[in-house]
């Protein structure tokens, strides 16, 4: 391992990197470097704004691969972002060719990670108060309701324009605590659907994988949303270490719904995530359009 100074921050790495080219975007004032995407991110500062960073091309701790397939995954995101542009999703300003990589940039976004494994390991971050996923989870109904509907809403509109929701989880959610609102921060490996599982392995956690995400010739499509969503809610509404009809917060209709959404045969799921959302809406309280679902 390799420590290397950065401005006020130390980047950690399998070998040595010149980043200096990062500081014509801005001072650094965070580091991610513990991912295994491959991928290396910055919090910078420039003229007073702050923007995140997202950069492959160096070897990362996390990552065992060779970097150029990480540059090539980081090229393809360039067009994800492009094309599921949406209020809730954190917005692409610029892509960045670098002498040994490429980078994209946003915007800084504040919240925290409903899923931040450099912080909290499995267990603390379901029990540990300063958890963001314990705090999450203690918002009230309504607040958690208006989050829901935010990842209906996106998932909806990512399918009609063919995605597959890959690699979802709640390691890809931000939750402004202050402003109670939600941010898709992470969707660089959505990708038009259907996709065949070629090897029986697949990105993503294993927590929210449909079936077909773990089996060679696993057909991912719409369906695989379905299940995926299911399983996200199941973890907010219920938690991830109880995830049983008695620690349910929702209604009845919803719990069922969220039951089939979750059925490891297809053909027992619904169709479409709006499929899902039409029975989710019908199934509870009628709920007001939110500023950040651009319904």
């Amino acid at each position: 391992m390799v420590k290397i100074k950065l401005g006020g921050v130390t980047v950690c790495l399998r070998e040595p990197q010149d980043l200096g080219w990062l500081l014509e975007l801005g001072a650094p004032f965070a580091v991610f470097d513990q991912n295994d995407s491959g991928n290396l991110s910055f919090g910078v500062e420039r003229a007073g704004k702050k923007f995140f960073v997202k950069y492959a091309g160096a070897r990362t701790l996390g990552f065992s691969g060779d970097p150029a397939e990480a540059v090539a995954a980081l090229r393809r995101a360039e067009t994800v972002y492009r094309d599921l542009a949406y209020p809730a999703l954190i917005p692409l300003l610029d892509a960045v060719e670098t002498p040994q990589g490429f980078a994209l940039l946003f915007p800084w976004v504040e919240g925290e990670c409903l899923h931040a494994h450099w912080t909290f390991d499995e267990r603390p971050k379901l029990t540990h108060p300063q958890s963001p996923y314990v705090r999450f989870r203690a918002l009230p109904l309504e607040e958690k309701r208006a989050a829901a509907r935010i990842l209906f809403d996106f998932l909806a509109c990512a399918q009609q324009r063919g995605y597959v929701a890959v690699d979802l989880y709640d390691g890809t959610l931000l939750y402004d605590f202050a402003r109670r609102r939600l941010t898709l921060c992470d969707v660089d490996l959505f990708a038009k659907g259907p996709l065949v599982n070629a090897t029986g392995t697949w990105w993503g956690s294993r927590r929210m994988m449909p079936p077909e995400e773990l089996e060679i010739g696993g057909i991912i499509d719409f369906s695989s949303n379905v299940f995926t969503l299911g399983r996200l809610l199941l973890s907010l509404f219920a938690g991830e270490d109880h995830p049983d009809r008695d620690h349910w917060e929702d209604t009845e209709g919803r719990w069922a719904a969220v039951l089939r959404a979750t059925q490891p045969e297809k053909s027992r799921r619904f169709p479409t995530v709006q499929d899902f959302w039409q029975c989710w809406q019908a199934a509870g309280p009628e709920e007001p359009a939110s500023d950040e679902t651009g319904r």
